[in-house]
């Protein structure tokens, strides 16, 4: 897995980050998320993309949950939805 961004004619790797990229997102600011799944660091499921690497969000930062699998952007209230991954089981 790995995550690379065009930017301004100049191609950045960015280090791997664990887990698996499961959505990527593009805010009315231009700012880039990840959410991941399947993380295996304690960083956070929501990541936003910098100049030089990502600045991942968890649960110290009010993301409680340990996965993400979906973003969404809200154009009314320019919020970023991030939606957890939820195990269904069979009753």
């Amino acid at each position: 897995m790995g995550l690379a961004r065009w930017r301004d004619g100049e191609l950045t790797n960015y280090r791997d980050p664990a887990g698996s990229i499961m959505a990527i997102l593009e805010d009315h600011a231009g700012t880039i998320w990840i959410a991941r799944g399947n993380n295996t660091d304690s960083k956070g499921p929501l990541c936003k993309v910098t100049d030089t690497g990502l600045r991942c969000y968890g649960r110290d930062d009010g993301v409680a949950a340990p996965y993400a699998v979906a973003l969404a952007n809200d154009t009314v209230s320019l919020l970023i939805w991030v939606f957890p991954r939820v195990t269904l089981q069979p009753k």
